[in-house]
Order: C-alpha cells, then structure tokens, then sequence
C-alpha cells in the first residue's frame, strides 16, 4: 500500500512538472555563462562586475563573495514579519527587498531559519506552528524571486536556470539574504540560531552554515 501510494504521489508531481515545463517553454532561459552578472552588486549599474571565472580556486575568494554588504537593519518590522533590504541589486524590483514570516515563540533561546523549496506556493504554516509550540521561534525567508518577490507567474525560473552567471548571481543573492536574518536574529539576543532548508532551500542553507559562523546548527533535506 505504501508503494502504491508513493508511486501514485510522484506520478502526480511528475505531471505536474511536464505541464509547468510545456507552459513555460517559450519564457525558458537559454544557455549563458554571463560571468558579468554573476559579480555584479548592481545589476544596472554592474559596479562591482568582473569578467572573471565562475570557478574559486582558494576558500577565501569563496568567502569574499559570500561576505555580507549591507548591514542587517530591516526596512519594516511587523508582528509577523519583517522586511529586509536585499544586499544585491536586480532589475526585478519586487526581488530586491524581501519578507521574511516570524512564528515566534516567545523565548529567546533558539531561532530557526526556514529556507522553502524551488517554486514553492505555500509556507510552511504547520511546520512553524509545530515548534513554536516547543519553544523554538520559527522564521521563515523568502528565496529570490519567489512569492512576493516575483514580478509574473514564472519568476522562480530566473533564480535557477541554464544562464549560469545568473543562477550564481540568485545563489549569492539567497546566501547573503540568509545571513542577514542570521545576523539579524543575533543581535535580538537569540542564544541558538539554526538553518534548515527544502531542496534548492537545502543548497541555500548549507552554504549559510558553512560561510556564517554564528549558525550553530545546519538540517539540509
């Protein structure tokens, strides 16, 4: 029975993923290196833009690229949310600020940061509840051109596709958005801050953990 329904749940999502790739077909990026985008803070004004290669031969160029720019002040903070400036610049306006849901606890001892899945449509509502009931404040971050970050139907294709000077760009950009909700999160005085993340979230998440030293605790499914 359990097979059954397994195969039945993956045939389903299967489905699901052929039509979504028939739909978006003509919308699809093609193959790029665009090494340009990839450095570029700002994507109009491309400042800081190398033609350099996609490749870091030393941890230390690894941790220059994934270093924090902007320091980690929010735009808005609300009951259950708070709003953040993103540290690098796109020509999507909507993808350059983003929300971040808060389910909190009411302690200050442990903080989890929720990276969700690629082209995910909902939050993880239960998830949060669940251990905000054990004392754990769950925030949940909302991944470049996902959500409100979108500016049409198919955004989430431009966070990961075949221009690989772009997917760079969107992995950079999700890193240093996570570490600033770290960093964020630390200066409220949270004693644990830890990460976990869904698929594309899981690449998102571990790149965190490894760059940002004030994460103590790393789940990558």
């Amino acid at each position: 029975m359990f097979r059954y329904l397994a195969r039945r749940h993956d045939r389903k999502h299967i489905l699901r993923s052929l039509q979504r790739q028939k739909r978006i077909g003509r919308r699809s990026i093609e193959f790029g290196f665009d090494t340009c985008l990839a450095f570029a803070v700002n994507e109009a004004e491309d400042i800081y833009a190398s033609s350099g290669e996609l490749a870091f031969r030393k941890i230390s160029e690894a941790e220059l690229f994934f270093s924090p720019i902007l320091p980690p002040e929010p735009l808005k903070e609300e009951q259950n949310s708070v709003t953040f400036q993103s540290d690098i610049t796109t020509a999507d306006e909507e993808n350059n600020t983003f929300e971040c849901v808060v389910t909190n606890s009411g302690s200050k001892d442990h903080a989890l940061v929720v990276f969700h899945h690629w082209y995910a449509r909902n939050r993880y509502h239960s998830f949060s509840k669940f251990f905000a009931a054990k004392g754990i404040t769950v925030v949940e971050a909302t991944l470049p051109y996902h959500f409100s970050r979108g500016s049409y139907e198919y955004s989430e294709e431009q966070f990961f596709n075949a221009n690989l000077g772009r997917t760079v760009r969107s992995i950079r950009q999700a890193v240093l958005d996570g570490r600033k909700i770290v960093r964020w999160l630390h200066r409220q005085g949270y004693n644990k801050i830890s990460v976990v993340g869904m698929c594309l979230g899981g690449t998102v998440a571990g790149l965190i953990a490894a760059q940002e030293e004030k994460v103590d605790k790393a789940v990558l499914n």
